[in-house]
């Protein structure tokens, strides 16, 4: 099959496992791991040369893999290493190819790219919609801190997100956040200036901010502002639904990990030291993230804040406080999950 990769499983997943889809020091390919027991962790299965990983199930995995002019959207049952096509589409500009299964994975959302713009499409009940249709994206430099792509399913499966600060249409209906029903496409939110974007609860709680920082929690008739002066970058929600964890930066530049309560909208510290990044959940009660640095007067630090990654990444007990070194160098995914959270 074209863009199929290999998928190899030692132990096959369960229904209950606690599982992380990421990469492991010393290798490059994507692995499954168990750790459910994180005494005795184990890796259950590689992907080789997959891309853009992502749960589906416990035992199912979607990604894809490029083919000349073509992007492939396939689908790995690791109950006996087969994979099957989903979709296949032409790959052109940035953002082409991004992608986000619903929480029962019946229905998939993607984007797709050509030489006019980027077409976002929801693909359900054998029907492919195109929900908008984008201008190409300019050609500019990225703000790692303040640009977003996020494409995700609500948990309850009402409604889809899109969140992109590249690039805009003259309407109303192609604005920077766009919420869409899943039952007819129309349009629930559209927020021009909306940037850091995930789903996160048990409903269909949206959470974002603007570019200036202002916080804000959907749904209701409108948009709740929950601080006037939040600037999270790359939140991702809890397993439970409960909290979602972000970084925020000092004066300097460098990252500190926070959470926020969904309930009372309360934020706490999770580790005290300097220099922590792009955290995620591992389960409702540990949490990942990367080490960083500032950079040196020598160095040459370009895009975004001036930092560097150590190499070195953390897991953190939040009931307990401790803070450990970990094997793990990315997380793509955990299960199970709150619907797709960030589904890119």
């Amino acid at each position: 099959m074209p863009g199929q990769v290999s998928v190899h499983c030692d132990s096959v997943p369960t229904p209950t496992s606690l599982l992380v889809l990421g990469r492991l020091a010393g290798s490059t390919a994507a692995v499954v791991r168990d750790i459910t027991d994180l005494a005795n962790p184990r890796t259950d299965c590689n992907l080789g040369g997959a891309n853009g990983v992502r749960m589906v199930a416990a035992t199912r995995v979607a990604y894809t893999s490029g083919e000349a002019s073509t992007i492939h959207l396939l689908v790995a049952d690791l109950t006996n290493g087969s994979s099957s096509q989903v979709v296949a589409f032409p790959i052109a500009g940035f953002g082409s190819g991004s992608f986000a299964f619903s929480a029962d994975g019946t229905s998939v959302t993607y984007l797709a790219g050509d030489s006019t713009g980027l077409t976002w499409h929801l693909l359900s009940g054998g029907s492919d919609r195109v929900l908008a249709t984008y201008p190409a994206v300019p050609g500019r430099g990225v703000d790692p801190d303040n640009d977003d792509l996020f494409l995700g399913f609500s948990p309850d499966g009402r409604f889809v997100a899109l969140v992109q600060t590249f690039t805009k249409g003259s309407t109303s209906d192609t604005m920077g956040l766009e919420v869409r029903s899943v039952a007819d496409g129309s349009v629930a939110l559209g927020v021009d200036d909306a940037t850091m974007a995930t789903w996160g609860g048990t409903g269909s709680t949206l959470v974002y901010r603007t570019r200036a920082g202002a916080a804000y929690k959907w749904p209701g008739t409108f948009p709740l502002q929950v601080s006037p002066s939040l600037k999270w970058i790359r939140p991702r929600p809890s397993p439970d639904g409960r909290f979602i964890i972000y970084t925020l930066r000092d004066a300097s530049g460098l990252g500190h990990v926070y959470t926020m309560d969904l309930g009372d909208n309360s934020i706490h510290q999770v580790s005290g030291a300097d220099g922590r990044d792009t955290p995620s959940f591992l389960t409702s009660t540990l949490v990942w993230y990367q080490g960083e640095r500032l950079c040196t007067a020598a160095e040459e630090c370009f895009l975004g804040p001036p930092v560097k990654n150590t190499g070195v990444t953390y897991i953190n007990d939040v009931g307990g406080g401790k803070e450990s070194v970990s094997r793990i160098t990315e997380v793509d995914d955990i299960w199970p999950h709150v619907a797709t959270g960030r589904g890119t």
